[in-house]
């Protein structure tokens, strides 16, 4: 199962990166991350930090569960699920 503290994680980066999600209520984020953990329970955790990534940098709003479940997809239908190891993150913490 998806650990909350990692769910709870990947919310608070996708509070930071919307400002209009700053109204958010802990009641309502709360609520948002234990749909997100009972969602996404069967997904790795590389490839839920990864797609949950891929919906910051496609979603003008804060991120639903149907956006994160396309990215997954997406990351699914170009094999890159597989490679989550080997592809470098998006701020470049990976690049020599």
């Amino acid at each position: 199962m998806l650990d909350i503290s990692v769910v709870a994680d990947m919310i608070d980066k996708c509070k930071a990166n919307y400002p209009s999600a700053s109204f958010l209520e802990s009641e309502e984020l709360a609520s948002k991350a234990d749909l997100w953990q009972e969602m996404f329970s069967n997904v790795d955790e590389g490839l839920f930090r990864t797609a949950v990534n891929l919906a910051i940098l496609e979603c003008k709003n804060f991120p639903s569960v149907a956006d994160i479940q396309r990215s997954i997809k997406d990351l699914k239908d170009n094999n890159l699920d597989r490679r989550i190891g080997e592809v470098s993150d998006v701020d470049g913490a990976g690049e020599g």
